[in-house]
């Protein structure tokens, strides 16, 4: 063990003289430079929680709408799945279209609002 010693010192002392350097850079392991600014992982990870609860919010509200709007349309309160065989392809069909387009309106919608939410809050554009 006590050869070891030199060894583990050496290891410890490179730690540090790459932590020393990160922080003479201005940065980090954690940041890098977006654009002229700095941007840091915990900002991306507050982008990416916040987009993740938009995405469920967004999901939620739009299987709502799609229902109410395929109610309205049709008069009827199921939605035809996929695998119905008794159901023509046509109307399959139709219902894919409709479906994506409501699910695909509120989610922009909703991937926007979230965007200008968190530009609002951390002044830096989201990342991803």
């Amino acid at each position: 063990m006590a050869h070891l010693l030199p060894s583990i010192n050496r290891v410890k002392q490179r730690g540090n003289d790459l932590t020393q350097q990160d922080v003479e850079r201005g940065g980090g392991l954690l940041a890098r430079a977006k654009g002229g600014e700095l941007v840091t992982a915990r900002g991306d990870a507050g982008f990416k929680a916040m987009s993740l609860v938009s995405g469920v919010l967004a999901g939620a509200l739009a299987g709502a709408i799609f229902n109410r709007v395929w109610r309205a349309v049709t008069g009827d309160d199921e939605v035809p799945q996929p695998t119905a065989l008794d159901r023509s392809v046509r109307e399959i069909l139709v219902v894919a279209a409709l479906q994506g387009a409501v699910f695909g309106l509120v989610k922009a919608a909703f991937s926007r609002t979230t965007a200008t939410a968190y530009r609002r809050l951390t002044g830096n554009d989201p990342t991803g």
